[in-house]
């Protein structure tokens, strides 16, 4: 499914970018619809529903999201989504297109996992250093996690940086074991 949602991520950023319109000006909206879809799940099962018809879906679709105002052209899109029995996975097709917004600016998500909160400062430390090394501008996520004891844990596109106090303490007893 997600080779699927990536293909019209990847559609709908060449859509945008062809048209000159930011595709960082999407993400909120998109955000939004996936949000609203998540609170209203009897619409999600409405139009995910295998005994209700196309035309159908399509006409309530198009009324519910032209009630909250959706530009014309995500309008479309999510309508395409709908029209091709797309609709239930839309939070894949909004992460793939997430993905494919950053590569495009040189930027990376990631999770920042820390066992207390940390100030800001603290934060845009790691930031640099990640970006540092990342060579690209690093869009964090800070998780809240006491197991790790004490440090930090990075995941950024597939890496992990484990600076956590645990990992520490699995290597020391590696070692002990190892002899």
């Amino acid at each position: 499914m997600r080779s699927v949602a990536r293909r019209y991520a990847r559609a709908l950023v060449s859509y945008l970018t062809d048209k000159g319109i930011d595709p960082d000006a999407t993400i909120e909206i998109l955000k939004e619809v996936g949000e609203l879809l998540a609170r209203n799940n009897n619409v999600k099962m409405y139009l995910t529903s295998p005994v209700v018809s196309k035309n159908d879906k399509l006409a309530f679709a198009k009324e519910f999201f032209e009630n909250i105002k959706l530009p014309e052209y995500l309008l479309n899109f999510v309508l395409l989504l709908v029209e091709k029995g797309r609709i239930g996975i839309f939070d894949l097709v909004y992460d793939e297109f997430l993905r494919e917004v950053d590569r495009l600016k040189g930027r990376a998500r990631g999770v920042l996992k820390v066992a207390t909160p940390l100030d800001e400062a603290s934060v845009e430390a790691i930031k640099k250093t990640l970006e540092e090394r990342l060579k690209k501008e690093v869009i964090l996520n800070l998780v809240v996690d006491p197991s790790i004891i004490g440090g930090a844990i990075a995941e950024i596109d597939g890496y992990v940086f484990d600076g956590s106090i645990l990992r520490n303490l699995e290597q020391i007893r590696e070692k002990m074991i190892e002899g």
